[in-house]
């Protein structure tokens, strides 16, 4: 996958004004970054499934670490030489980089494994609906009620997301904890919910929001998936 991983970040790096040779440095090194990921997953004989704690906390730090300072550290670099940005940024930039693509990893990566690990046993509508739910939810919760708590927001959407994970597993659970992940992005981004306040974003509450998301819908699915087994 690779080359696609390549093309894609080239393509995004042209569209932000990035000369060729900062956008062909970066995309290299995205696409180091994932043979990387794939070899060292293997290597540590982690599994798809996250089924294991050493699965769960292996991916989590492999992503932490790992992947995201080796990306921060050289794709700043290539912009430090490409003179777009200066010595003075660098730690800025690299702590942005690496917190933001962290947490998109977290997000995104645990979703896609289990979704693939369990392919056969998922069902399309399945899916469908409780991404409809968790988006109706997040509709409601962040533009028509305007809860205005961080507490509120999470005893709402954690026991819903425990009982998602409780009753159709891990793979569910980290799909709505990203509808949710989106919808408070989203909201925060034209301004309105919790994560705004007098027009400006609650960036820390707003990340401590989806990591207890992350967290709660992977470890509570692989307690559920520890227990089914014994």
């Amino acid at each position: 996958m690779w080359p696609g991983i390549f093309l894609g970040q080239f393509l995004l790096a042209l569209s932000e004004g990035l000369a060729i040779v900062p956008a062909t440095s970066i995309s290299a090194i995205n696409s180091i970054e994932a043979l990387i990921a794939a070899t060292l997953f293997i290597h540590f004989g982690l599994q798809p499934s996250l089924a294991r704690i050493k699965d769960v906390f292996g991916l989590l730090l492999l992503i932490t670490f790992i992947l995201q300072p080796f990306s921060a550290t050289f794709g700043n670099l290539a912009l430090l030489m490409g003179s777009i940005i200066n010595l003075q940024q660098f730690p800025t930039s690299w702590f942005s980089w690496w917190f933001g693509n962290a947490m998109g990893q977290m997000l995104i990566t645990p979703m896609m494994l289990l979704f693939y690990a369990s392919r056969q046993q998922i069902r399309a509508i399945e899916l469908l609906v409780v991404a409809i739910f968790f988006g109706v939810v997040g509709y409601l919760l962040l533009q028509v009620f305007s809860i205005e708590s961080l507490s509120i927001m999470l005893s709402i959407t954690s026991p819903l997301i425990v009982l998602v994970a409780v009753y159709k597993g891990a793979a569910f659970a980290t799909l709505a904890t990203a509808v949710l992940a989106v919808m408070s992005m989203h909201s925060t981004h034209i301004g309105i919910g919790v994560f705004t306040l007098n027009g400006k974003t609650n960036i820390v509450d707003l990340n401590f929001f989806i990591i207890n998301l992350i967290i709660l819908s992977l470890f509570i699915g692989l307690l559920v998936t520890s227990l089914k087994e014994k």
